[in-house]
């Protein structure tokens, strides 16, 4: 175990060394750390959402109906009313003949880019995307190409292959 001990030693002294930190409040623009108000640059909260009156309200209300738990996945122990009524009032919105809704965006890119791609495709990924993108590429088993942030140049090298080469056609512009 002294491996274990030396590394996060390691990670302290190069300042790797990450803690959790408890939010006393609400998540928001400003919250309260260690009894003192912050500035929180990181929330998901980005919306205003988490503590809206209408939405604690709404929350309260199918607690009180439902429950805190839906028991097991979806696809186990069968949806909610709740789940089916917001995906047909999404769909509704944005026009579409369905919608899915997913617990968060890591849930939504592990499941929906295997479900896009797999063997056989390749995925082109800026070096910078997000953990849930890469996971998700990863998971889907197709070819994963990574290229530097932001570098079309560094896109266009890796994008190059025979089978464009022998498809101009289906050439993006800027692998001409």
């Amino acid at each position: 175990m002294d491996f274990i001990t030396e590394e996060i030693d390691n990670l302290k002294t190069s300042g790797l060394y990450r803690t959790l930190r408890a939010i006393e409040s609400v998540q928001g623009p400003r919250v309260k750390i260690d009894g003192k108000e912050v500035i929180l640059l990181c929330s998901n909260n980005y919306l205003g959402l988490a503590d809206h009156p209408r939405l604690k309200e709404a929350a309260v209300k199918a607690i009180e109906k439902y429950g805190v738990g839906s028991g097991a996945s979806r696809l186990v122990s069968g949806t909610m009313g709740l789940h089916q009524e917001v995906e047909e009032r999404i769909a509704r919105f944005k026009g579409t003949e369905a919608a899915l809704v997913f617990n968060s965006g890591y849930a939504a890119n592990v499941s929906v880019i295997p479900a896009l791609v797999g063997r056989g495709d390749t995925v082109f990924s800026d070096k910078l995307n997000h953990a849930s993108v890469i996971d998700g590429c990863v998971l889907s088993r197709a070819e994963f190409k990574r290229y530097p942030h932001k570098d079309m140049e560094g896109l266009a090298l890796r994008g190059k292959s025979r089978y464009y080469d022998n498809h101009p056609a289906l050439r993006a512009p800027f692998l001409n």
